[in-house]
Order: C-alpha cells, then structure tokens, then sequence
C-alpha cells in the first residue's frame, strides 16, 4: 500500500481581520474538535481587529479557530482550516452571521480544495440561503408570543452564563418552560414551516453528497471530511436523530481501504480509528477496557476493577452540574449494593488535578476514581460521548454493557435484579 512520505515540518501563517466584533478579542487555535474545557490551545490576540500567528506542526491536520468570547457564552462557531505550508488569510465576523459572511482563503491547495469544495455546497445545497430566508421571515418565523419568550430565555440564559446551576436560574427557566405549552402549537408560521421542511430535504441530499465526495477522492482534504462526517454521526446517534447508516458504512470502509493505508501516521487517521471502536459502545456490547492513573498516579486497568462485578462505570467533570448532581444520587444506591457485589469506577475529565480532588471531596465520593487529564487516554470518544460531560455505563459481570446513561432508578433496577 502507499506510505506517506518522510515527515516535515508544516509551517502555515495565519492573520487576517475581523469585522463588527469588539477591537481587543481573543481567538483559540486547536486541532478540529478539540473540547476547550479540558485541553491545551492556542490563545491568539486579536489587536485593533486584526491578527497574526506563525502555526507549527508535525501534520497537514484539520484545525479550526474559536473567538474565545463565544465560547465563554457556551455558543460558538468553529471556523475549520486546514494546516498546510504556506499562508491562510480570514475575515471574520459576528456570530449571528452564521457563518454566512466568513471568508478563508489559503494558498496551499488542501485548502483551494477545502474553498471549492465549500462553494460546490452551498451552490447545489442552499443551506445558507434557506436559513437567511428564515431569518427575513417577521419574527424569523416565530409567532410574536413565541419570539417573546424565546427572548426572554436567551436574556435569562446570559444573565446566568456560567451559573446554570443556580437556583433562581433553574427556578426561572422552569417558570418559561411551563409557557410553551400554552402557546397551542401556535410557535412556527406557516412560512418557516414550508422553508424548513426544504431545509432537511436538501440537508438529507448534501450529507449523501458529501459521503459521496470523501469516497471518491483520496486527499487530506477528503480525509478530514470523512472526520467530519463520522464525528456528526457518533453526535446524531447520541442525540437519536441519526439516519445515514448508508453512508456511514459506505465512509468507514472507503477510510479502511483507501485513506488508513495511505495516512497511517495523520492525526486525523487515529481519530477516525477510536471513532469507528466507539461504535462498539452499546446496549449488549462489551465494554472497552482502558489503563489510566487514580488521582495519585498509580495505573488501574478496568477489567481488574471490575471483572465478575455488576459495575457502573462513571465518566464525569467537576465543571459538569449534571453529571455530579447523578454522582451524588449513586451514592445511596453504592451504599446499598457494595456488600453484594457492586462496584462503582468513576473517571473525572479534567484540565487540572485539583478541580477534580475537590470535587470528590465536597462531593463525598467513596469509590474508586480515576484521572483522565486533557483527554490523554481519548476515554470520552472512544466511548462514544465526545465533548460532553460524562456519561454512565452498568455493566454486567460478564462485561456486557446493560444500560447507558439511564436514570439512577433504572440503574437501582437492573442492579437489584442482577444481585438478587
């Protein structure tokens, strides 16, 4: 099969502009789909509107640019390049653009391809001219008594921003989520419904095109492409909304025989890898076994904590309210079952040790946890839950997977059953 060649150092000048934003932002530099919260990035000043940065790297690599503003708002756009020798100019704008207005322009050719590629898309597809169709809508779309509360939620959410677990927040927020039912369905006109439906009729096309795409080129480029693609879909079936196992299928075996023969080393190759490993994560599957560190450095590996256990594998963040506020309802049910055979390994993701520690003491955790720093062991892909807090995982003392994500009565069911 074809090799890459001998590596060399890519270097890829980055500046550009930016366009109706505050004159001194800040953007972050990452690999595409790094998760800002837990790992290391770039910091890049932007200085009067305008800014420059020398990148320097092993690979030609998906990268993707962040305003660091945005993504303290829990709310931002990746603006996606490609690492390549030679220059990348942007012009950057607001993010309720969407993205309409943002310019790239490279004068490598992954990124020409990446351009053309862009403008193929959108030419075919529309999806940018049917959203800005929706936003010239009155209201874009909404009734008026829809649009106020919407309002009323994104006012309340900013107020709030970084505090969610507040409880005059959570209290205010219930108080406008009991309103939507008394809208009567009277929340999308008759306009946005016709232009939407339209909308996912062509999205539906542009994803089988754009497998299409990756299957019938062998570039970087279409590399990065099939990363794409097969990131949205692990995000889909999360979310239960995925219906392209066609093309996913289609896209797994051109990377198998096409694109992982010739980029064997790339980044983007060992992405793909523990993407696909993540498909195994279901409901009657085994479960993936991994080492890492507990919090003073000494290695577990998985299957020796757990193996002829009924176990609850925890992934959780002390910067993830959801996932701590489960933790700690698990503990009464820990408490109940660890005499009987029940043992609970908690994975903490974090940017720092410390946040981690304190968390497990306030939080009055008993069991096992171990250190997944800057997501060096890739636990949350390879499991399947990407850039989200965590996710639970009972498993079977066979190592079969019994429940994922289940609330902690249906974890307290399965578990008093198979302990009986």
């Amino acid at each position: 099969p074809l090799q890459e060649p001998v590596k060399k150092e890519i270097k890829c000048h980055i500046s550009g502009q930016t366009v109706d934003r505050p004159e001194n932002e800040t953007l972050l530099l990452a690999p595409y789909g790094t998760d800002f919260r837990v790992n290391d990035y770039v910091k890049i000043p932007v200085v009067n509107n305008k800014f420059e940065y020398e990148l320097v790297c092993d690979d030609e690599e998906l990268y993707e640019l962040v305003f660091e503003s945005d993504m303290n708002n829990n709310q931002y756009r990746p603006i996606p390049f490609i690492s390549e020798n030679g220059s990348i100019e942007f012009e950057l704008y607001p993010l309720n653009s969407s993205g309409y207005m943002d310019v790239v322009i490279g004068t490598g050719k992954l990124n020409k391809e990446y351009d053309s590629y862009n403008k193929q898309n959108e030419k075919l597809f529309r999806l940018k001219a049917l959203d800005k169709e929706i936003e010239s809508l009155p209201y874009n779309g909404l009734y008026p008594k829809a649009y106020e509360l919407l309002k009323r939620k994104t006012a309340l959410e900013k107020k709030y921003i970084g505090d969610y677990n507040n409880s005059t927040f959570r209290e205010q927020m219930e108080l406008l989520e009991r309103e939507i039912p008394l809208l009567n369905d009277s929340i999308y006109t008759d306009d946005y419904n016709i232009i939407q439906e339209q909308t996912q009729i062509n999205y539906k096309e542009k994803r089988a095109w754009e497998a299409e795409y990756v299957r019938n080129n062998n570039s970087i480029f279409s590399l990065s492409q099939a990363y794409k693609l097969l990131r949205g879909f692990t995000s889909e079936k999360k979310y239960g909304q995925f219906t392209s196992q066609n093309d996913e299928d289609s896209l797994i075996k051109a990377f198998q025989t096409k694109f992982q023969p010739k980029y064997p080393n790339n980044p983007l190759t060992k992405k793909i890898e523990i993407l696909i490993e993540s498909n195994k994560i279901k409901e009657g599957n085994k479960y993936i076994d991994f080492t890492i560190p507990d919090f003073n450095g000494n290695n577990h590996t998985l299957s020796k904590e757990i193996d002829g256990k009924v176990a609850l594998l925890d992934l959780w963040a002390s910067w993830c309210g959801p996932c701590r506020r489960k933790s700690k309802e698990m503990i009464a049910v820990y408490n109940e079952f660890k005499e009987k055979g029940f043992v609970i390994v908690g994975v903490a993701r974090e940017f720092e040790k410390e946040n981690g520690e304190q968390a497990i003491i306030k939080d009055g955790y008993k069991w096992l946890h171990l250190l997944e720093l800057k997501d060096k062991s890739e636990i949350w892909s390879r499991y399947g839950v990407g850039n989200s807090g965590g996710a639970t995982f009972l498993i079977d003392k066979d190592g079969t997977i019994l429940n994922i994500d289940g609330s902690v009565a249906e974890i307290r069911q399965i578990i008093e059953e198979k302990l009986k």
